[in-house]
Order: structure tokens, then sequence, then C-alpha cells
């Protein structure tokens, strides 16, 4: 059964998690940002050195690249898919549809017109073993 007599309390209670939750996040952005910063400072070293990988004491940091689709002209886009949009029109999904956009590419060896790669690059790292 609910204590009534709790209510306000309760409320009051929310209203300081809710400041603390805040407190927290705003850390976390800081943190993230900064991470972030790390990144790619990190990724202009190891671009300079020419290397993929590299290691400190307690972790190691590889570059990892995902590359998708990154609509530059529409118009040749949208005639592409016009000769045959039975086929091509599978492209789309509210976005560009990664799947598909490299299941073309597979298939037909071709590039999708008005679509260029867009590589995303971020350093990963993780714990080294007995760390």
């Amino acid at each position: 059964m609910v204590d009534l007599t709790k209510f306000g309390d309760n409320i009051e209670k929310m209203h300081s998690l809710n400041k603390e939750i805040k407190y927290h996040n705003d850390k976390i952005k800081e943190l993230q940002e900064e991470r972030n910063l790390l990144g790619v400072d990190t990724l202009t070293i190891m671009d300079m050195l020419g290397t993929t990988t590299g290691k400190a004491s307690t972790a190691r940091a590889t570059i990892s690249e995902i590359e998708s689709p990154n609509l530059t002209d529409d118009e040749k886009l949208y005639a592409w898919i016009a000769e045959d949009p039975h086929t091509r029109l599978s492209v789309f999904q509210r976005r560009l549809h990664k799947a598909n956009w490299e299941d073309i590419i597979r298939m037909t060896g071709e590039a999708v017109p008005g679509i260029e790669p867009f590589v995303n690059r971020k350093v990963v790292v993780s714990k080294l073993p007995n760390t």
C-alpha cells in the first residue's frame, strides 16, 4: 500500500535526484568531450606515425574505419534510381540504406551516382589483459 503522507517527500526526493542526474550527465558530457579531443589528437599522431595501432602501459588503440554512404548529388541519385526503380529504390530508408548501397556496389562493381563513401574513423581503446 502506498503511504500518502510521503507524497511531498517523494516529489522533493525526485527533484533532488533529477538535479543529481543532471550534474552527473554534465560531468559525463565533459568527460566525453575530453575523450573526443584526445581521440582526434591520437588519430592525428597515429596518421603521422603511419600506424593503425598503438599501445600504452594499460591499453591499446586501433583505428576503426566504417564506410557509409554520403549523399552528394541528389539529382544524380534520383536519375539513377529512375532507370530501375524496382531494384534501386531499396537504397532509401529515410536515409541512405547502407546495406543496400554496399550490395549494389558489390554486385555491380560500380559506384552509385550521387553518393560518395564517407569514412567514419575513430580510435578504439581496450584494456590490456592482466592490467
